[in-house]
């Protein structure tokens, strides 16, 4: 789960993993919160046994971006001052939450999984 990670460098601490089955909804959960002096940056991921292609995430009124990185589209978008990025990869579902701005998250997978293939990013 954590190659799925984008690097966030070394000014961000990592916490120590968590990671919780849940055996009557057929899901892992795992999570991870990096944080420095003024930010942070906490991963989930969620592996689902069934594949369920269905998920729902709630946001503020501002529009979806997506950019497309080594065949995987990753979603940015807010949620109550949060910036968002989710991407699925087969039966795991990835988000990332931050108090960066949303042009400091796309630096930080742009940076860790190469440049973007969308031309309107």
């Amino acid at each position: 789960i954590e190659s799925w990670l984008p690097s966030v460098g070394e000014d961000f601490e990592a916490g120590s993993p968590s990671v919780i089955t849940d055996d009557k909804s057929g899901t892992l959960y795992y999570t991870r919160l990096y944080s420095n002096s003024y930010n942070y940056i906490s991963f989930e991921a969620e592996y689902r046994w069934d594949e369920n292609p269905y998920s729902f995430f709630e946001k503020d009124n501002k529009d979806v971006e997506e950019i497309m990185l080594n065949g995987e589209t990753i979603y940015f978008y807010e949620n109550m001052g949060v910036t968002v990025s989710t991407w699925r990869v087969g039966n795991t579902e990835f988000s990332i939450m931050t108090d960066l701005g949303m042009n400091e998250l796309k630096q930080i997978f742009e940076e860790s999984f190469g440049g973007a293939q969308d031309e309107n990013y």
